[in-house]
């Protein structure tokens, strides 16, 4: 699991921060690549926002007794706004589902 907090130390004070956090899974059965994580870790590098959001982006291990886990402690650890959990399915090719507090 990655943490790739992209927020800048150097903001103005009273400057209006938002916390967003985008999640993307790992490599599972015989895919050594996830695309949902592909997609995700990418973000990490969208400069233009950084004054107004704290960008959190992790992986998140394929495994179904960590998720029920692992997602609520993200939660709690960045307290954030806006919340988009990113995921690949058999069924559809790509699925996102977004989240607001």
């Amino acid at each position: 699991m990655g943490d790739y907090r992209t927020a800048q130390q150097g903001r103005t004070s009273g400057s209006p921060t938002i916390r967003v956090l985008v999640t993307g899974f790992g490599p599972f059965g015989e895919h050594s690549v996830n695309a949902s994580w592909e997609a995700v870790r990418h973000l990490t590098v969208l400069d233009d926002l950084k004054d107004v959001v704290d960008l959190f982006v992790e992986e998140i291990p394929v495994k179904y007794h960590e998720v029920s886990t692992v997602v609520p402690d993200l939660w709690k650890k960045y307290q954030p706004h806006l919340v988009i959990h990113c995921g690949v399915s058999g069924l559809l090719q790509a699925s996102c589902h977004v989240g607001m507090l």
